[in-house]
């Protein structure tokens, strides 16, 4: 019997690689009063803590106890002498945590240090300061006075090597990078392609994505995670964001409608991601990629990038959608399947009337069968995690040399 179930917002959560150490020992416990000196000091570089708040039950309602992430950039987190303060971002909107504050600010935090393998908890009572948007992309922060501090020294069975931040995470820069909205491109009856211009120095490798902060009238600040599906060749800092409309979502409606009419700006407050070309890239090489719906963004950018090449190396691509309206790119794919690129097109929802893709969904045995049993350099894959993980009996290494993968799972 299930009494309550919810999901957690997986966003602001870092990526790191676990390692088991070597043969755990029993860490030892020291406790002290108030908030360390060493506790502050983690906390102010932390991009990652856990908080536990507890409400009591009633005779209408029953007891319990929530533990949830907060994470952020390092520097998130305002440490001043006993107390810190932390801002909270928009997540899954259920308040959990917050809910429990206003009925009992007692709260526990874990801090871990991720290099020692150290672990900080934290006592204290917590304070909702619903007004205070002085920090950078929140909607309210809450401020902890710490009551006690208890180190477990070495406690953890991991290291952690750091991979990368959450795209989601507002940048520590209040501004970000200003950008002029050039043109706006419609690349099908759902999606728009939108070229800006940095108004000060960036740096894209294609492939990866950028974090950008929205700002609306009477709206709430809001940070996106977008592809750039184009980085203009010889023009510098200008690039392109395609840019799909959600019909129940809270910003690609406004960009599509509300944004071209000069309402508003978008800032750029970050590049990050792994999706990307090898440093050379030479007619030798070859390449498979997967991509599904608007995962075809990041695979975009891949192939202009390739086409650029002079000899572009042998190169196919998959790529499933419900209906043929949806193929976004659709002319440039086309151009590149007469020269360097094999194009496989599927619709999912309907029979296609474009006679040149087909309809239902990429097998593992449909996707062997147009490989031909050749080895392949590198394969790339984009879209929802069922969709990746569909293909998981092809993206081995007998077939690939290196699997690079990207899900839509939130």
């Amino acid at each position: 019997k299930v009494d309550q179930s919810f999901g957690n917002c997986p966003k602001y959560i870092q990526t790191r690689l676990m390692t088991r150490r070597g043969n755990p020992t029993q860490p030892s416990r020291t406790v002290s009063e108030g908030l360390t000196p060493e506790a502050a000091a983690l906390l102010a570089h932390s991009d990652t803590f856990f908080i536990a708040s507890f409400a009591p039950g009633s005779e209408n309602t029953a007891s319990g106890v929530d533990i949830s992430h907060r994470g952020g950039s390092p520097g998130f987190i305002s440490v001043d002498d006993n107390s810190l303060t932390f801002p909270d971002y928009a997540g899954n909107r259920f308040f959990q945590t917050l809910g429990n504050i206003l009925v009992n600010p007692r709260v526990g935090l874990l801090v871990i240090d991720f290099v020692s393998g150290d672990v900080y908890q934290l006592k204290g009572v917590a304070t909702i300061n619903n007004t205070d948007l002085s920090m950078q992309g929140a909607e309210r922060s809450v401020s902890v006075t710490i009551h006690q501090t208890a180190v477990l020294s070495s406690a953890m069975m991991f290291s952690y090597t750091f991979i990368e931040r959450s795209p989601f995470n507002p940048s520590n820069d209040a501004d970000g990078v200003s950008l002029k909205l050039l043109k706006i491109v419609q690349e099908t009856p759902s999606v728009k392609t939108f070229r800006f211009k940095a108004r000060e120095g960036v740096k894209i490798t294609p492939g990866q994505y950028g974090t950008f902060l929205i700002e609306m009238p009477r709206m709430p600040r809001c940070l996106r995670a977008w592809t750039i599906s184009n980085v203009i060749e010889g023009v510098p800092d200008e690039f392109e964001v395609t840019i799909k409309e959600k019909q129940s979502g809270a910003i690609s409606p406004i960009m599509h409608r509300v944004y071209p009419q000069g309402i508003g700006s978008v800032r750029l407050t970050g590049i990050e991601g792994l999706f990307v070309l090898p440093d050379v890239v030479h007619e030798g090489l070859s390449f498979v990629f997967f991509a599904a719906g608007s995962g075809i963004t990041p695979v975009m950018s891949l192939l202009r990038t390739l086409s650029a090449q002079q000899r572009p190396p042998s190169t196919t691509l998959f790529y499933s959608v419900k209906t043929d309206d949806e193929v976004i790119f659709a002319a440039s794919l086309h151009s590149y399947s007469g020269s360097f690129l094999t194009l496989h097109v599927a619709t999912t929802a309907q029979p296609p009337e474009d006679t040149r893709y087909s309809h239902g969904r990429f097998t593992p045995a449909f996707v062997e069968g147009c490989l031909a049993g050749k080895k392949y350099t590198r394969a790339y894959v984009c879209g929802p995690s069922g969709f990746v993980k569909s293909l998981e009996p092809v993206l081995v290494p007998a077939r690939f040399e290196k699997v690079v993968t990207e899900s839509f799972d939130y």
